[in-house]
């Protein structure tokens, strides 16, 4: 039973000390403002373009979190948080303003898009 608890505490504290997943980073705050007399169609488009660079950082943010558990493990520090390599502002960035397009396209009365980021 110490055993397992030794292993819980290992692992927690292992975990923590890795990059955070895309999934958990707040999305900053942006200003709708920008987005403010863009047409549905322009909208759309700005939606699809900030999901394509999100999907690239998320991708690119599950890697450095792989090579910090890696790192962990070998040698007991998150080897690519700690070189800067976080992808966590452009992530937050880009969610805030996807943010902003859904407030933008919610006032012009668009039609829905999917949206990965949240």
């Amino acid at each position: 039973m110490k055993r397992l608890a030794v292993l819980s505490l290992s692992a927690a504290v292992v975990l923590s000390g890795c990059a955070t997943s895309a999934e958990r980073i707040a999305p900053a705050p942006i200003a709708d403002g920008r987005y403010t007399g863009a047409s549905c169609s322009d909208l759309t488009a700005q939606a699809a373009l900030i999901d394509s660079h999100y999907a690239e950082e998320a991708r690119r943010q599950t890697n450095i979190r792989r090579i910090d558990m890696a790192g962990l493990v070998l040698v007991f520090l998150p080897v690519a948080s700690l070189t800067g390599h976080s992808r966590a502002a452009q992530i937050a960035n880009l969610k805030g303003d996807r943010m902003a397009v859904n407030a933008a396209m919610a006032r012009n009365n668009c039609p829905a898009v999917p949206d990965p980021t949240q």
